[in-house]
């Protein structure tokens, strides 16, 4: 399969994935999941770092004295793990490398975007024009940087063991 395949392959299932997200972000299951997945982790990691700040979550939104953030659609990383995924899928990998190559990645996507997240909330609290930076360019380019450099050393890993 030629590179402009995969290319193409990896497009579609991307857009299929986050077709079904749209169908099923309203969902209370969706909604749950955003909430315990991601919300509820971020601001377990804002009280163990700055327990003073007294963080809750309500709904999809961290709140505490001082400002706290609305984590909004496309800010629950679903569309970082979509894209990883799509990503994989179209690598020349056996299924078997694929699955642990998703296996390794997913957590670290997850990862990432709890430690984006937090550093969100306090930069909203204390620099607007920070947090405008973090949120819409900074944060983004570190996340792509980090997460394509893992899926790059992966995918290497598992092609030098191909067989």
């Amino acid at each position: 399969m030629s590179l402009m395949s995969r290319a193409i392959g990896m497009l579609v299932v991307f857009i299929a994935l986050n077709g079904v997200w749209m169908l099923v972000r309203e969902h209370p299951l969706a909604f749950w999941l955003v909430q315990q997945l991601t919300v509820s982790p971020t601001t377990w990691l804002i009280n163990l770092l700055t327990p003073e700040v007294g963080a809750q979550m309500v709904g999809h939104s961290i709140k505490a004295a001082g400002g706290g953030i609305n984590v909004l659609y496309g800010c629950e990383g679903a569309d970082l793990l979509m894209l990883t995924s799509s990503a994989l899928l179209a690598t020349h990998l056996s299924w078997r490398h694929k699955l642990q190559a998703w296996l390794i990645l997913a957590p670290v996507v997850w990862l990432i975007n709890v430690a984006r997240l937090t550093a969100l909330f306090y930069a909203n609290r204390f620099d607007k024009d920070w947090f405008a930076a973090l949120h819409g360019t900074v944060g983004p380019l570190v996340i792509v940087l980090l997460i394509g450099s893992l899926f790059l050393m992966i995918v290497w890993r598992f092609e030098r063991t191909r067989v």
